[in-house]
């Protein structure tokens, strides 16, 4: 029998991890015991990152000040939502890591807070079987 991925490697931050994935080359097959990521590269190529929903409040030009998350999973949309200040974004970006924090399901989301249309800080959830990584 031929094995299905040609190449297994592990991987222990959750940027690397979303590299891999968002270069459709890597599938995410899971965590390994000891908490490491466990990637695979072969005949199956999946990976890649779902269509976006962005919400603009009332006031709030887009691209200013927000925040943005992209995800691969399951059933997964991508999202955000603009504010109309910086503390409004911040505030709202924080409720987003802490949301997607408590889903469930088997995911990898990149969660950027947009100031000043400049991408000011980034959040990485990796959600496995119940467990949520850093």
């Amino acid at each position: 029998m031929e094995p299905v991925y040609s190449a297994i490697e592990f991987c222990s931050s959750a940027e690397t991890l979303w590299e891999k994935v968002k270069s459709g080359k890597w599938e995410w097959l899971g965590v390994h015991p000891k908490g490491q990521f466990v990637v695979g590269y072969g005949r199956r190529r999946t990976g890649g990152t779902t269509g976006s929903v962005t919400v603009t409040g009332p006031g709030a030009p887009e691209g200013r000040h927000g925040w943005r998350a992209t995800a691969s999973g399951h059933g997964l949309r991508d999202g955000g939502r603009w504010a109309s200040t910086p503390e409004e974004a911040r505030e709202q970006y924080d409720a987003a890591i802490a949301e997607w924090r408590s889903r469930g399901g088997n995911f990898l989301a990149k969660i950027e807070l947009v100031i000043d249309g400049e991408v000011a800080d980034t959040e990485f959830v990796v959600n496995y079987g119940g467990t949520n990584y850093r």
